[in-house]
């Protein structure tokens, strides 16, 4: 995969993942792939619990706050 150009550039775990079904590189690496699977979902959830989180902790009052004080705000609700 290193040599490979298409595989260059890729940002995510998900674009790693749809690379390599598009490539049918998964059938090669299937416990990378396989390890894919299982990292792709807990990714996506916890990204969507601290969005969550977020709009717990900013409301209309902190709607101003900066961005280190509400870093420190989600640290301290989770």
């Amino acid at each position: 995969m290193r040599q490979d150009d298409s595989f260059k550039g890729l940002e995510n775990l998900v674009d790693l993942s749809v690379k390599l079904v598009e490539t049918k590189r998964h059938k090669v690496y299937d416990m990378v792939y396989l390890l894919l699977k299982l990292l792709v979902p807990v990714a996506t959830a916890s990204v969507e619990r601290v969005f969550s989180t977020m709009t717990l902790v900013k409301t209309k009052l902190r709607n101003k706050m900066g961005g280190s004080l509400l870093d420190d705000c989600l640290v301290t609700f989770t």
